[in-house]
């Protein structure tokens, strides 16, 4: 099924970030401080929206990520009911912010966040976040600031992916903005195997290298 494809280019992630709410299925990737986006036009057709996915998979061996239209599959932060941990028991889904100025759920992404300066006042380091590592097999594991309300979020969303239970609730931040104040960009919700615990003869994760194979993804 045919359809019209949009090019853009931005040169910071909130320029982009503005757009998707413009767009169907699309396709993202930058260098640096170029960001390139390809996007269909909204259609409220299912079969659309899945050929629309399918003709930009061809994009993905150049780095770029493919999406299914923003707001799909997106939920308002619910409340969670053990921090951290996964449970087998999924939360609620409810209609996401129609705006995409503040951050918003766009299924497992958290989409347009940013850390703030006060958010390590009221908990600490207190999430775990994977960054990208120096080598392509290797991730960098850090903890990360969020407020309580995020925290109850982000973990509400990690009981409803498709982790095997007995993992840890982790968020994967592909452009590091966990590491700098007001930066804004995506994090994917994921989670850290306990399987990998296990074959290091581990009994908790630590700050530092980890491997690709400890990182689950929905």
């Amino acid at each position: 099924m045919p359809a019209p494809i949009l090019i853009g280019t931005y040169s910071s992630e909130p320029d982009l970030q503005y757009d998707l709410g413009q767009v169907g299925a699309y396709a993202k990737g930058n260098e640096g401080s170029q960001y390139f986006l390809f996007a269909s036009v909204r259609t409220n057709s299912d079969q659309a929206l899945a050929a629309e996915a399918a003709m930009l998979e061809p994009l993905r061996p150049y780095g770029f990520e493919i999406f299914p239209p923003p707001n799909s599959l997106g939920a308002t932060p619910p409340p969670a009911a053990i921090p951290g941990t996964i449970s087998s028991v999924p939360a609620p889904n409810a209609n996401p912010p129609t705006s995409t100025a503040q951050p918003y759920w766009d299924g497992p992404w958290l989409r347009n966040y940013s850390e703030g300066s006060q958010d390590c006042t009221s908990r600490g380091l207190d999430y775990w976040v994977v960054q990208p590592g120096g080598d392509t097999d290797i991730y960098a594991l850090k903890l990360g600031c969020f407020p309580e309300d995020w925290v109850q979020a982000l973990n509400s969303h990690c009981q409803q992916q498709p982790f095997s239970p007995g993992g840890q609730c982790a968020v994967w931040d592909q452009n590091s903005i966990m590491s700098t104040f007001g930066q804004h960009g995506d994090l994917l919700i994921v989670a850290l195997t306990r399987d990998c615990l296990n074959r290091a003869g581990l009994t908790g994760f630590h700050e530092g290298p980890l491997h690709h194979d400890c990182v689950m993804r929905p």
